[in-house]
């Protein structure tokens, strides 16, 4: 269909915008950020419709078309600092999404793992909470050193035909 192609053709930026932040609020604090967009196409790997040796016990094929991946990170952290008394503490936000028009699927056909494509549009993101707290103390150079995390990802993956949505939560 021509409408659907030339909506997908007007939908693709051709450049990878990003952007910076370092702000000083105080002696102490410091906030700095991240972000970009980006867009990708598929590798040579995945191109190349003939047999590839993964490693010394499979063979992959894969069955090519050329298809766009697009999405965005960011993150955000806040850093505190007292030199003087050697204490240390941050707290990090970071952030993923990502949309494909395609998504793979992997079946084994005697020895030679075959992984194909199947055109159904998906996306998933990733978020995560990282926090550390150090004290250093002049005694025996000594430091203490907590730290924590806590993310969450939403994944599609595609299980004997049908689309699900692999849900992780872990912490650390």
């Amino acid at each position: 269909d021509n409408t659907t192609l030339k909506q997908s053709q007007k939908k693709k930026i051709l450049f990878q915008p990003s952007l910076q932040l370092l702000y000083n609020i105080g002696p102490r604090w410091t906030l700095s950020g991240t972000w970009f967009y980006y867009n990708q196409n598929p590798d040579l790997n995945t191109l190349y419709s003939g047999f590839i040796i993964q490693n010394y016990r499979t063979l992959s094929r894969y069955d090519n078309k050329l298809s766009d991946s697009y999405g965005n990170t960011g993150s955000l952290k806040l850093l505190y600092k007292e030199i003087m008394k050697f204490l240390f503490a941050s707290i990090e936000f970071n952030y993923s999404q990502y949309n494909n028009e395609v998504i793979y699927a992997q079946q084994f056909e005697g020895s030679v793992l075959k992984t194909t494509l199947i055109e159904v549009n998906n996306s998933g993101d990733f978020l995560s909470v990282t926090g550390r707290l150090s004290k250093g103390f002049d005694w025996k150079k000594l430091l203490f050193t907590i730290d924590g995390s806590w993310n969450k990802g939403n994944t599609p993956q595609l299980r004997q035909g049908t689309l699900i949505e692999y849900v992780n939560r872990g912490g650390n």
